[in-house]
């Protein structure tokens, strides 16, 4: 039986009868359009540059789904489903809210995302003649503290230094490798495979 079916029954009926009714359809409708913001990432801790993909959760039936990426690329979005990237090692907070007609659910994840940082380096020439020197210099994305550079085939083969230059004396193709660790612990290494190649 409909709400207008019982309606055209209760036309007779006395006032207060008509208007139990009536509140008890809003009540109803309140509670059928209530909302519980949630929501969660496909990976939660990632290198720099990287994309997470961000999933809508919400109990409930909202007309929309407005986010907000602290740190991420883009910041705001609306829709179910995003696709954000962090290019900045750090910890960011994420917001989800929810709206429909009658209701607003807001969910945030306080540093729900922890994007690490990469180490990587370049070298001003990577083919050189015996004896020549190479100028390395570190592109780690974020703020290492500490560097431990391994140079095979190098003088010298090792460096605690940010920025190096290393003479190779020998024929031959060598790798380079470099560790960095930033002020929280962290670790990450680059290494560079036949990197340099020394030849007449």
């Amino acid at each position: 039986m409909t709400f207008q079916s019982i309606l055209y029954k209760l036309a007779g009926a006395p006032a207060i009868a008509v208007c139990c009714l009536l509140m008890f359809q809003c009540d109803s409708d309140d509670s059928n359009a209530a909302l519980t913001a949630d929501f969660v990432a496909d990976v939660t801790t990632i290198p720099a540059g990287e994309v997470v993909t961000f999933t809508n959760r919400t109990i409930g039936v909202p007309d929309l789904i407005s986010w907000n990426f602290e740190g991420g690329t883009p910041a705001t979005f609306n829709g179910p489903e995003a696709k954000i990237t962090y290019s900045t090692p750090g910890k960011y907070d994420v917001t989800l809210t929810a709206f429909n007609a009658i209701n607003t659910s807001t969910e945030t994840k306080e540093e729900y995302i922890t994007v690490t940082f990469v180490a990587d380096f370049l070298a001003d020439n990577t083919t050189i003649k015996p004896g020549e020197t190479v100028f390395f210099a570190d592109q780690t994305n974020g703020d290492p503290v500490a560097w431990d550079w391994r140079f095979e085939g190098g003088d010298p083969a090792q460096s605690d230094q940010q920025d190096i230059a290393v003479t190779y004396q020998d024929l031959g193709t060598y790798d380079v490798i470099l560790t960095v660790t930033d002020a929280d612990g962290n670790t990450s290494t680059e290494t560079k495979t036949d990197y340099i190649v020394v030849e007449d």
